[in-house]
């Protein structure tokens, strides 16, 4: 299975691969918070889709990114980064709830567990003719080629290590007192993804 970050940039890749269309399209990862660049997409009233992602899933796995680099995840659970952490979910999120007439939404489990059907539908959505042979067979040549971090802690591939030290986190993270609004924000953009695809 592949994370649905690596999914998301797979998608840039394969149809944004040229300076022409990056000029004229964008796609918002869940974890990097680029409000900037969407303000600047829907000014230029350029097509965006933006990853919508549980704030448990997103937020441990931001946070494990935080130790990527060191010798390790610290033992003892920072809630003070993990607040910070689930503030700027909510910050970007609630930007995006408020901008969702001007977006498209995509659940994260969607691209992850279907990933042939999103491209079909980026296909389709951004008109660029490409035949569902080309996108299959482009498909899994990028996925077997792409390569992003490694590391336990910083791949976007789900791995058994990673799920486990998510465990711990996401006891505390659901004690937080910011999760229930959280958990309300990500609700409600399923919901509006929802009735956008209808």
């Amino acid at each position: 299975m592949t994370g649905g970050q690596t999914c998301a940039l797979l998608i840039v890749f394969f149809f944004f691969n040229d300076t022409a269309t990056t000029e004229i399209y964008t796609l918002s990862l869940h974890d990097a918070l680029p409000i900037s660049p969407i303000k600047v997409a829907m000014a230029k009233s350029i097509p965006t889709y933006i990853l919508v992602r549980s704030p448990v899933e997103a937020v441990t796995s931001n946070y494990l990114k935080e130790f990527a680099m060191s010798r390790g995840v610290a033992r003892t659970v920072n809630k003070r980064l993990l607040g910070k952490l689930l503030l700027e979910y909510c910050n970007y999120y609630e930007f995006v709830l408020r901008a969702t007439a001007s977006l498209t939404l995509v659940d994260f489990r969607d691209v992850r567990e279907n990933f042939l059907p999103t491209l079909f539908d980026i296909n389709q959505r951004f008109d660029r003719q490409l035949s569902d042979s080309l996108i299959q067979d482009e498909a899994k040549r990028l996925q077997a080629e792409f390569r992003g971090a490694v590391d336990t802690l910083g791949s976007s591939t789900p791995n058994p290590e990673k799920e486990r030290l998510k465990q711990p986190l996401k006891k505390v993270l659901c004690d937080l007192p910011e999760y229930a609004k959280a958990a309300a924000l990500y609700s409600s953009l399923i919901k509006e993804r929802g009735q956008g695809a209808s």
